[in-house]
């Protein structure tokens, strides 16, 4: 430290002139010890002090002591007040932050730094510094007196809570820099961008021969087995397990599904309810538009016959019974299957198996992503992997799955088609699925999971992709292919009547009817009646019908079958409507219904001509409909019990396949017309109703066709075929689907009137065909009807609105003409294959370019009518090429060649 003479105030002392260096080291010699001792006896408070050369260095040490012991005291006390100095305390006294504690590493701020200016003087300097060391202070400033400064915390950002090792310490470098490995040099993305071009260009011209690497080969191995038999099976839920693939698994109890690599069977069975066939409908769309259980089939083939490859594959034909053991339930099926078959495990943290769900039908809320599951439902036993699961633990329950395979279960041979004794077959399902890929086997075992229900008439999926749009047109042929052959194999549905979620039948026999009662309305009334068997077109009627279920299998605790009275009593309420009755009159027998039963039953509401069998059943073939005037009633259905008499319009006009009764008052008699093609059943249950319905002084005769008695003109389809009425088909855009009476189809000769016929429809007659058209008939309903007609005998004849020939006319009960233009009635019938000929065949290019082509011809894809040779002379590239153009380039190349 170096001290200087300088300028003193006029309360300091006058500065005298400076010895020699000398005399001054002298003087330092001779006060050594005694600058060594502590000062003791300081004053309290600072004074001025002088320099004196004379008295030598100790003079100015003791003032200098003095100076420091006084600023020592004012600086200690009070202590309050120190600490106000700092801001950190006064941040603690005015919101109560508490600061860090001070960290080791503080710089402390010596308080004796500036001493020299705090007490400076105006004397000028006269003298050379006197050198001083540091450890000479020593005794004056201690370490004790230094004062470290708190340690805030810094401040972060609001709303951004401090996490703990958030982010990891930046490692120490070593001083051996080429020591450190490339890994931890921090990587710099700030390179120049040549450089990564010429390490990019290196690459693509690197000369490597790949040709002995080996890649790994994908496994194709499907996990399912090469023959399955799901069955689908129960009253309410309907019950979906694979079986043991063998012809004794298959019973008329339920519907079965064969599955194969690249084909689709089903089997409905003779007892099968509506729930069956709906669920296994939905899991053959499903099957078929997806590809699922590895099988790669588009379209399902029905079982027919004996003879059928069906049977082949399950070993051979086997006789149809249902087994004993199934005939004596006492519980629904679906209910013991699940209570038997089914287990649901959970593989928990330290890897041992806890039962989840046990004889219940399992739900999807137990799906959770943490999970590892084991489903064992007999035949198929699944291991669910959730996405954040364990993978070690899937692995265990693998394991646990196989021991799981040899494991028997009660019940076995009913519910799997055999005994589980020594090991449950190879033909079983086990396999591990994840979430989120799960098949429509296992889906089908949850009681809440959703399922695609398909459409009847699909609509083409909208898409932006043009490559799409032309895939389908170019295969246009192969979609029409696979449409006729899946209409052709089609069997007829036979509608039934669901009541309380009870499918009934005309010929169920577990079902009673207790009474019926009957009303009529009247103005805005219905008014009771007696008895009721004739209707009139122009009239409501309320059947009121109080009915019994009995249900199957239920025996008394000796073991005796019960009366058929164990049933509840339902109620149902059925209102006909006459076809000849306004929409007001129709809506107030709804609320007159409404207000008659307060109980509120099921009201089924019954159209003339579309009347349900179960209705037709409680009139037991006595029914007669009035209301036109002519006296001639045409006779309805085969069936006895089925039976109705309903008066034909003007003009009359008979059917050669039909049976008629003819009222003559003037003569008194009762005639009984029967055509030429009418069946057996139908003469028998005529002469029936006859005898049932004569009036009273009436005579009864009868009258075949040809009688001269027949004073009408008489309608005959070419070529009828006994028990085998017409089918209809309803042609869409690129769908198809089978039209469905009310009444099933075997036991009328007229299933549909003629207001079923729009759009394009196929009439499958049974040795011939009829494509019938509103319009001009489209290219891929020709294609469709070509197909649908493959290997039949007979002729196929396209038919047009108005212009329908007397044969077709003969299949509907009675006929009205369409209203129409005159061009309409230029048109003739053609053949089918002569038509589908012309529609195909190439045309020159002038032709095209003048659009001289027949009607019902493409006009959007003219480019299809070109042969090859001109093809590729207008377009410079082949048919393949051009369709495989995007579409807004193919409609450019069209409007080019004017043929857009």
């Amino acid at each position: 430290m170096l001290v200087t003479p300088t300028k003193t105030t006029p309360q300091m002392a006058t500065v005298r002139c400076s010895p020699s260096i000398s005399d001054r080291l002298s003087a330092i010699t001779d006060d050594q010890c005694r600058w060594r001792k502590p000062a003791a006896g300081a004053e309290s408070t600072p004074r001025p002090f002088s320099v004196s050369v004379g008295s030598g260095l100790s003079a100015r040490k003791s003032a200098l002591l003095q100076s420091s012991e006084g600023w020592r005291n004012r600086v200690k006390t009070p202590e309050t007040d120190l600490q106000m100095l700092s801001s950190t305390k006064r941040l603690e006294k005015a919101t109560g932050f508490v600061p860090r504690p001070k960290s080791a590493n503080s710089t402390p701020v010596r308080i004796d730094r500036g001493m020299d200016k705090f007490f400076g003087s105006d004397v000028e300097q006269k003298a050379p510094a006197t050198q001083l060391n540091v450890e000479d202070f020593d005794s004056v400033v201690g370490n004790d007196d230094r004062i470290s400064p708190p340690q805030l915390q810094r401040a972060r950002r609001p709303g951004r809570p401090p996490t703990k090792n958030s982010r990891k310490s930046v490692p120490v470098l070593t001083k051996n820099v080429e020591a450190t490995s490339d890994k931890d040099l921090p990587v710099d993305y700030r390179q120049k961008k040549g450089d990564s071009e010429a390490s990019a260009k290196a690459g693509l011209q690197a000369k490597e021969d790949f040709s002995a690497v080996q890649l790994k080969k994908c496994d194709t191995t499907s996990p399912y087995p090469s023959v399955m038999l799901i069955r689908i099976k129960g009253d309410v839920r309907p019950d979906v397990r694979l079986v043991a693939p063998r012809a004794n698994s298959v019973n008329p109890c339920g519907v079965y599904i064969l599955i194969l690599q690249d084909r689709l069977f089903q089997y409905i069975g003779e007892f099968a309810n509506l729930r069956e066939k709906s669920a296994a409908a939905q899991m053959i769309f499903t099957i078929t538009s997806t590809g699922e259980l590895g099988c790669s089939a588009k379209v399902p083939e029905s079982v027919l016959s004996e003879a059928s490859y069906f049977w082949k594959v399950l070993g051979g034909f086997h006789e149809q019974s249902v087994p004993r053991e199934l005939a004596l339930l006492e519980d629904c099926f679906e209910d013991l299957a699940v209570q038997k078959a089914n287990l649901v495990l959970r593989v928990t943290e330290d890897f041992s198996i806890q039962s989840v769900v046990r004889g219940e039908a399992p739900r999807v809320a137990i799906l959770k992503p943490d999970e590892t599951l084991i489903f064992d439902f007999g035949s198929e036993i699944y291991v669910w992997v959730g996405r954040s699961a364990d993978r070690n633990a899937a692995k265990c329950a693998m394991d646990y799955a196989e021991q799981l395979r040899n494991q028997s279960i009660e019940g076995a041979d009913l519910i799997l088609g055999q005994k589980t004794g020594e090991g449950r077959g190879d033909w079983i399902v086990v396999r591990k699925i994840f979430q989120g890929l799960n098949d429509e086997l296992f889906r089908r075992k949850f009681i809440d999971w959703a399922s695609r229900t398909p459409n009847s008439t699909p609509k083409r999926r909208a898409t932006s992709s043009p490559s799409e749009v032309i895939h389908d047109e170019v295969n246009e042929e192969r979609i029409a292919e696979e449409l006729g052959a899946r209409l052709s194999a089609l069997e007829p549905i036979e509608p039934v009547l669901i009541l309380e979620e009870t499918e009934l039948r005309s010929d169920d026999e577990n079902v009673y009817t207790e009474s019926l009662a009957f009303w009529k309305l009247k103005g805005e009334v219905l008014v009771p009646l007696e008895g009721l068997d004739e209707f009139e077109e122009s009239g409501c009627y309320v059947v009121k019908w109080m009915y019994r279920v009995e249900r199957q299998g239920v025996r008394k605790f000796d073991g005796t079958q019960r009366d058929h009275d164990t049933g509840r009593q339902r109620v149902a309420y059925f209102y006909w409507l006459g076809k000849a009755t306004t929409p007001k009159e129709q809506g107030v027998c709804a609320l007159a219904l409404r207000d008659l039963d307060r109980e509120r039953r099921n009201h089924i509401r019954v159209l003339q001509n579309y009347e349900p069998e179960v209705f037709l059943g409680l009139f037991k073939g006595r029914l007669v409909i009035k209301g036109t005037g002519t006296n001639v009633f045409l006779v309805r259905n085969s069936r006895p019990s089925l039976r109705v008499a309903e008066e034909v319009s003007h003009p009359v006009v008979l059917r050669s396949q039909a049976s008629y009764l003819v009222l003559d008052d003037s003569k008194k008699e009762l005639l009984a017309v029967f055509g030429c093609d009418c069946d057996a059943p139908t003469i028998s249950g005529t002469l029936k109703l006859t005898e049932a319905r004569k009036p009273s002084g009436f005579t009864v005769s009868q009258a075949v066709d040809g009688d001269p008695r027949i004073q009408w003109e008489i309608l005959r389809p070419d070529g009828w075929s006994e028990g085998h009425p017409p089918r209809f088909y309803r042609i869409f855009e690129s769908e198809g689907e089978e039209k469905t009476g009310a009444l099933t189809y075997r036991f009328s000769a007229f299933p549909f009137l003629q207001s079923v016929l729009s759009d394009c429809m196929l009439v499958d007659q049974g040795n011939s065909l009829w494509i019938w058209s509103d319009g001009p008939i489209s290219t891929f309903a020709l294609r469709v009807a070509t197909r649908f007609w493959k290997d039949r005998k007979g002729p196929a004849t396209v038919i047009y609105r108005s212009n329908e020939p007397a044969p077709f006319k003969a299949l509907f009960p009675s006929w009205t003409p369409f209203e129409t233009d005159e061009e309409e009635q230029q048109k003739k019938p053609e053949s089918l294959e002569s038509l589908l000929a012309e529609r195909t065949r190439f045309w020159p290019l002038e032709s095209l370019l003048k659009r001289d082509l027949p009607e019902g011809a493409d006009m959007k894809h003219l480019e299809r009518y070109l042969c090859p040779e001109e093809f590729e002379k207008v377009f410079k590239m082949g048919k393949d090429a051009f369709t495989r153009l995007p579409q807004w380039k193919q409609i450019r190349m069209r409007k080019e060649a004017n043929l857009f």
